[in-house]
């Protein structure tokens, strides 16, 4: 396995577009990292430029300390698993599964025990006499995971793979992911725009936003304590409520530097105390219900217990931990101390 490191790296495409702008970034030997932002931020061309498939503008890709970022992609020893399956319709599962094997010439015993290996650790082992068309969405996604297993790759990429399968199936697959990285301990760098998906496969995630990388920190602490506005809002679901510091008296006590940005999460309001909400309407969700409303003329959202009830007067009484109130500077939207 390869600890991967990134220095200032850099690409600009013909036009002036810069899509990826001086990031710095490092993954540890059997890190599972995830690459989070929205489309277009930039981080489907730095996984790229990590397999060989885009060269950088500028910087330095290194796996173990060595400079590969002049390496043709085969030279690289990483395997790539995409948003499309990518399997070959006329194989069978173990023909698909044991493809980059053949051609890498090894021996067939050693391709039939590296292929049952793989579909045995998936759960596709009753799978591999079938062909692709007779797989479901989440089954052809597994074989598709076992053809870069059975490589034993330095490095995994993986480009948005559950992207094309239902709800379900995608929690399905997180859970799969996870165990595949917990039994493996493979290095393994993930890109999604799907937070949910960042939180919970994670052992660390890195958030793009315009090529740049914004945080870089365990789920929890990216949550918690985002270093921007655009990482509170983006992490999170409902996003978090933004209020001018002239709503700062109505939050408590606590003092802030004037013309500060508060925020806070939906999630963290309880209920009960001096804050008021103007409620406008309710999702219920049955495990909790989202309030929409007005806030000391702000529009605001609070997730609440799915139990709670709407007083007649349509307004709801909250307050919020002092802890749980972030400040941020207007100019430049980072979070302050």
């Amino acid at each position: 396995m390869a600890a991967l490191e990134l220095t200032a790296l850099c690409k600009s495409f013909p036009g002036g577009m810069e899509a990826v702008v001086d990031v710095d970034l490092q993954v540890q030997e059997g890190e599972f990292l995830v690459l989070v932002g929205p489309s277009g931020c930039g981080k489907s061309t730095l996984l790229r430029m990590v397999a060989g498939l885009e060269s950088p503008t500028r910087g330095e890709i290194r796996m173990n300390g060595q400079k590969v970022h002049h390496l043709e992609p085969k030279e690289r020893d990483v395997a790539m698993v995409f948003q499309n399956y990518a399997l070959y319709p006329h194989m069978t599962v173990a023909g698909n599964i044991a493809f980059p094997l053949k051609m890498a010439r090894n021996s067939r015993k050693k391709i039939r025990a590296a292929v049952q290996e793989a579909a045995e650790l998936l759960g596709i082992a009753e799978l591999l006499e079938r062909k692709p068309a007779a797989l479901s969405g989440g089954q052809q996604q597994r074989v598709a995971l076992a053809r870069a297993l059975v490589r034993r790759p330095r490095l995994f990429l993986f480009d948005e793979p559950l992207s094309n399968v239902d709800a379900k199936l995608r929690a399905e697959m997180r859970a799969e992911l996870a165990k595949l990285h917990r039994e493996t301990r493979a290095t393994m760098l993930y890109v999604t725009h799907d937070q949910v998906e960042a939180m919970t496969l994670g052992s660390r995630i890195a958030v793009l936003h315009r090529g740049r990388l914004q945080q870089v920190g365990a789920p929890t602490e990216v949550y918690h304590q985002p270093a921007n506005m655009f990482v509170a809002s983006f992490l999170g679901a409902p996003p978090m409520n933004f209020l001018s510091d002239q709503a700062a008296a109505a939050l408590g006590p606590k003092s802030y530097r004037q013309g500060v940005i508060l925020g806070f999460r939906p999630h963290d309001a309880m209920l009960g105390g001096d804050c008021r909400m103007k409620v406008h309407f309710r999702e219920d969700l049955g495990h909790e219900s989202l309030f929409h409303g007005v806030f000391e003329g702000h529009e605001v959202i609070l997730a609440l217990p799915g139990q709670t009830k709407l007083p007649s007067d349509g307004e709801l009484a909250f307050h919020l931990p002092a802890d749980r109130v972030h400040a941020f500077d207007p100019d430049s939207g980072i979070r302050l101390p």
